[in-house]
């Protein structure tokens, strides 16, 4: 067994090692000079996460909001204030989602 549990901590130092190289930046500007405690490393790495998943997605999904509105605009006069009533409602919806997933 001392083997097999010097195999796991091996795997999870190489792991943090790695988070060290790929939050490299994120290291410098916050801890320059410091050493850090693996639990330093992963907690930045759940920040930077945190942080930076979300923003690509609500580009997106903005992006895709603005296309649709422009296309209802041009087209299909009927459906368009009902439909440009639920696109409305979306955004906002999307706006308070990405307030409430801001970390402060």
């Amino acid at each position: 067994k001392p083997v097999v549990e010097k195999m796991r901590r091996d795997r999870i130092n190489k792991c943090i090692e790695q988070l060290k190289v790929l939050l490299k930046a994120e290291i410098k500007a916050s801890q320059p000079c410091s050493k850090l405690e693996k639990a330093d490393v992963l907690e930045m790495a759940v920040v930077y996460l945190k942080n930076n998943t979300w923003q690509p997605y609500a580009n997106g999904f903005s992006r895709c909001i603005e296309e649709t509105a422009r296309f209802l605009s041009l087209h299909n006069q009927i459906a368009k204030p009902v439909l440009t009533g639920h696109f409305d409602r979306t955004q906002r919806a999307e706006k308070n989602a990405e307030d409430s997933c801001q970390i402060s």
